[in-house]
């Protein structure tokens, strides 16, 4: 934790209100015109480009000059940010009351964001935070004001947009909104554009988005969106900038004052609308603590630098927007257990993920750090007479209390669980393979390793540009591991003592998963089409998927799986139905939602290759295995 400084503790000591009404002289993140902007200035920019105009004429060629200028000023009405220091010092006022109530501390890279800082004004500084929650959203303009950087113009959705009162307020505070889709409005689309690059180009603001789109209910990285990219890249292309500066930031919690929501949501539970009223009746959540925020400052990615190097120049834009998520991983901060038997497992799993090059903040005490967490978590509960950690079931209101005691609570751990993934699966990939087939030629284990990588793509955000690179350092990691070993070009499994990390608690469960809706697939052919339809049977998208869950429930009464609990989740579904889909096993119509099974043979083949992998037998079958590697 050397690098991390807690800012918060700073604000403990010092009057609140003598922070909010400082001297603020901020730094700018570039200045290629006049030092004091305002953004009605790119409003207006955008209001007399002559190409929107065109674009409206041909649109409504019916239309006068003066409906074409009122259909873009609302348009800009809607998207544009203003910004009013008062209102970003008042709203920093409640913020920094609020943290100190619910928050234990803030732990940042400072030296990293001072380095930021020192370097800002050559050119366009793109903020990329991870997404995790709405607090995102204040927590860089808090830590822009609190190191005397200019507020950051941030990209917010149409859902705040909505919020009575809220909307102007974090408009205010430089939030501009984005419509979820335009793809088919041609016309907003252009005038978006035209006014992102505005305010990159001619603002002294940070721009700041989240590439990947909307807050990750499971904790896992999202595949990224790419049209913002695309916007700031162009402006590079076209010779409008010199450069551009990305700097990926990951923002981690101990607790989430969303996690209840998101695991009742990925449950199948609907998301209650956002509005103001269910702001103010969520203030409830203010009596709660949540433990420390970890706020990780990534290293500045020129886009400049970053063109040059790149091998594969023809898909630039793809490749840019996962190294970006890559880099915002690669700073990611883990029934009765015996806290003594706890402590090794931390101890354990922190050298691994540490060698897997994770930034893992594990303090000296761990026994008291486990107690912290247990306080933090309703669902952590912690027996001081034993010295033991147990599970709080939460009540699971609107699903059935039998089938689904653990489940809401295993999806909660889950979440948390879910950002080390990214620095396990390509060396549990090696594993798993090796416990199977004990030894193999490393070409032969590569090939295995790819098929793996394809089938979990979805899941777990695999990049295909990166797969030799990732073989290669995973393979490293566990030899220096010690648990495997090379002899001439063979890899076998040394230590058995530790696989379990690797095998029963990372992939085991998506491999269930993958499995039980393979079968229920299969289950739905055999019950439902007819034979001269076998490979060509429709089904309503949402009805399939209510279908298998509701198989699920009836598996667990049986079952009493834990594994199980994953595959429950609604993004697991549909990540396992992209697999299929990307194997030609399935087909989605989207004009209608509508999913067609096209070959069920390759159906039963898929689903007897995860069976063989689950029941620990190696797979002879050469064919098999070429067969499913040049599907996925």
């Amino acid at each position: 934790m050397c690098e991390f400084k807690d800012i918060l503790e700073e604000r403990r000591l010092q009057n609140d209100f003598a922070w909010i009404t400082k001297s603020y002289r901020p730094k700018q993140a570039f200045h290629k015109n006049s030092n004091d902007i305002n953004p009605m200035l790119f409003r207006y920019k955008v209001l007399i480009e002559n190409s929107i105009h065109l674009l409206l004429q041909e649109a409504f060629p019916n239309g006068s000059k003066p409906d074409h200028f009122e259909k873009l000023n609302s348009i800009l009405k809607e998207i544009g940010y203003t910004k009013n220091i008062v209102v970003v010092r008042w709203l920093g006022f409640v913020l920094i009351r609020i943290m100190k109530k619910v928050m234990q501390s803030i732990f940042i890279t400072e030296g990293k964001l001072l380095k930021l800082k020192m370097n800002m004004g050559k050119h366009p500084v793109i903020l990329l935070p991870t997404h995790r929650s709405y607090a995102d959203f204040v927590l860089m303009a808090f830590l822009c004001f609190n190191y005397d950087i200019e507020i950051p113009v941030v990209v917010a959705g149409m859902d705040f947009y909505g919020m009575f009162g809220m909307a102007t307020l974090l408009r205010q505070c430089g939030a501009m909104y984005m419509r979820r889709s335009f793809k088919e409005d041609k016309i907003y689309g252009a005038i978006f554009k035209k006014y992102v690059q505005t305010v990159i180009v001619n603002g002294n603001s940070p721009f700041e988005f989240f590439i990947e789109g909307t807050r990750s209910r499971c904790g896992k990285s999202l595949m990224p969106k790419l049209g913002l990219l695309k916007m700031i890249i162009e402006l590079y292309v076209i010779g409008e900038v010199e450069d551009v500066s990305f700097v990926p930031i990951t923002i981690s919690y101990d607790r989430l004052m969303e996690d209840v929501l998101f695991a009742r949501e990925v449950i199948g539970i609907p998301k209650p609308k956002e509005s103001t009223s269910g702001l103010l009746k969520a203030i409830s959540l203010l009596e709660e603590v949540y433990g420390n925020i970890y706020i990780n400052v990534g290293n500045e990615i020129s886009l400049k630098e970053f063109k040059k190097e790149c091998d594969n120049k023809n898909n630039l834009l793809t490749v840019l927007a996962y190294t970006i998520v890559k880099s915002q991983l690669m700073l990611e901060n883990g029934n009765n257990i015996k806290i003594s038997s706890l402590i090794k497992d931390i101890m354990e799993l922190n050298r691994i993920l540490t060698r897997f090059g994770a930034v893992v903040g594990v303090f000296d005490d761990i026994y008291n750090e486990i107690k912290r967490i247990s306080r933090i978590h309703k669902f952590i509960g912690w027996n001081i007479k034993n010295d033991t950690i147990f599970i709080n079931h939460i009540r699971n209101d609107g699903v059935c209390q039998n089938t689904f005691q653990n489940t809401l609570t295993i999806i909660m751990l889950q979440h948390y669980a879910n950002p080390c993934y990214h620095f396990i699966v390509n060396p549990a990939i090696i594993v798993l393979i090796l416990k199977i087939e004990n030894t193999l030629e490393k070409n032969i284990l590569f090939h295995k390793f790819k098929l793996f990588r394809s089938l979990f793509k979805h899941e777990f955000l695999l990049f295909e540009y990166f797969e030799n690179q990732d073989f290669n350092n995973s393979c490293k990691h566990l030899q220096h591991l010690n648990i495997i070993k090379f002899s001439a070009d063979r890899v076998s499994l040394v230590d058995e003592k530790i696989i379990d990390y690797f095998w029963w608690c990372s992939l085991i469960p998506y491999l269930q998963g993958y499995l039980f809706i393979c079968e229920c697939l299969i289950q739905e052919c055999r019950v439902i089409l007819v034979p001269n339809d076998v490979n060509h049977k429709i089904f309503n998208t949402l009805k399939l998927k209510q279908r298998i869950k509701k198989q699920l429930e009836l598996a667990m009464d049986v079952r009493d799986d834990v594994c199980l609990c994953y595959a429950f989740s609604s993004d697991f579904t549909s990540c396992t139905f992209l697999s299929l889909i990307d194997i030609d096993i399935l087909h989605l119509d989207r004009t209608n939602d509508n999913i067609r099974i096209v070959n069920v043979e390759k159906l039963k083949t898929i689903t007897y290759f995860l069976k063989t992998i689950l029941q620990q037998e190696t797979v002879d079958n050469q064919e098999l295995v070429d067969f499913v590697v040049s599907k996925l």
